[in-house]
């Protein structure tokens, strides 16, 4: 997870973020009902950052329309947000220290044989997660630069 945040934010202009800067921070968050919710407000009590909740959204794209409206800021899975800091309508910035991930999980039934399309998408994660970059059957190659 990274802290996002419109282009002209002050702590836009930072490299990587300590987590207790966020302090008295007006905060852009995910709803209530979410588990990803209570896992950052865990995270964020842990690095000692009280955050002031100014909205709450459900999905991640209202949560991006509001930090670039200058709302807040927020803290959002990096892959998210990489087209938008392209374009520069948000700013992402990594955190420090204590760092913060958004686990991904896939439900799939033990006595079904998951397709040839579906395997590869699971190698396709597992090799990401590791770091590595996958040929699509599960089997690492090396990242070109």
């Amino acid at each position: 997870m990274v802290l996002v945040c419109a282009p002209k934010h002050p702590l836009g202009q930072n490299g990587a973020i300590e987590p207790r800067r966020l302090a008295r921070e007006k905060y852009i968050h995910f709803d209530k009902n979410l588990v990803i919710r209570r896992k950052v407000d865990r995270f964020l009590r842990a690095q000692g950052a009280s955050v002031e909740v100014v909205l709450e959204f459900d999905n991640i794209e209202n949560i991006k329309q509001a930090v670039a409206l200058g709302a807040g800021v927020a803290l959002l899975p990096e892959p998210t947000v990489r087209r938008e800091v392209r374009a520069r309508t948000l700013t992402a910035l990594p955190l420090a220290r204590g760092g913060l991930t958004r686990p991904l999980g896939i439900i799939h039934r033990r006595r079904n044989n998951l397709g040839a399309a579906a395997q590869c998408f699971m190698d396709l994660l597992r090799a990401d997660a590791n770091g590595q970059a996958s040929d699509g059957n599960g089997a690492p190659r090396s990242k070109k630069h």
